[in-house]
């Protein structure tokens, strides 16, 4: 193989990544071949072995390419600062909601995790992130909920685990909702009408005002 420059390698590297991301999106992990990738591309299967060791390492690079600033906008719900945390919480989700309906990008790495990545050795590492994701997104809806709770915005009676299990199903569910039919669905207005409807079911009136 000729040797290539740095700036060679890396847009073969970016190319390589552009065509797994198509192809991931859609034929699905488990019928998607390095060898279909570089075709893709314009390379041969030996090009995107060069770069990556595995149908797994690829999928990673290919989802770790999206920044999602949702994780640490939810860390910062519960600052001792913040005197309204569910009004943040909706906030940040709506703005959220608006990445992803604003870039295809964004909506194909989503898709890819959500309906596309099978069970298999290939993406084990990757259903773990998802499973860690996910508990993670609802530890932080909890800790939202429990800081809420501590300032007198709570209805009465409200278990914050359950509740914060019920926020994060309602956000899963926009979100899936609108992975499978984009092309007809507002997700800012009905993902955050949704959201609204249960925030309204815990929170004390004027909270969300």
């Amino acid at each position: 193989m000729v040797r290539k420059t740095k700036e060679e390698a890396r847009l073969t590297h970016e190319e390589l990544l552009d065509a797994a991301e198509i192809c991931f999106h859609e034929h699905g992990l488990a019928r998607t071949t390095l060898a279909m990738i570089g075709a893709r591309a314009g390379y041969t299967r030996g090009a995107v072995y060069w770069h990556f060791r595995n149908k797994g390492e690829l999928l990673e690079a290919v989802i770790n390419r999206v920044k999602l600033p949702f994780m640490q906008e939810l860390e910062r719900l519960v600052d001792g600062a913040r005197t309204n945390p569910i009004r943040d919480l909706r906030r940040v989700t709506q703005q959220s909601l608006a990445d992803l309906q604003s870039s295809p990008r964004l909506r194909h790495i989503l898709g890819i995790i959500m309906l596309r990545c099978d069970s298999g050795d290939d993406t084990r590492q990757v259903l773990d992130m998802r499973r860690e994701g996910f508990s993670q997104v609802i530890l932080r809806i909890t800790n939202a909920l429990r800081r809420a709770g501590e300032l007198g915005q709570l209805r009465a009676g409200v278990d914050i685990d359950a509740a914060a299990a019920i926020v994060h199903m309602i956000m899963l569910g926009s979100i899936h909702g609108y992975l499978l039919a984009h092309d007809s669905i507002d997700l800012q207005r009905t993902g955050i009408s949704a959201l609204d409807i249960v925030l309204r079911a815990f929170v004390i009136d004027g909270v969300l005002d």
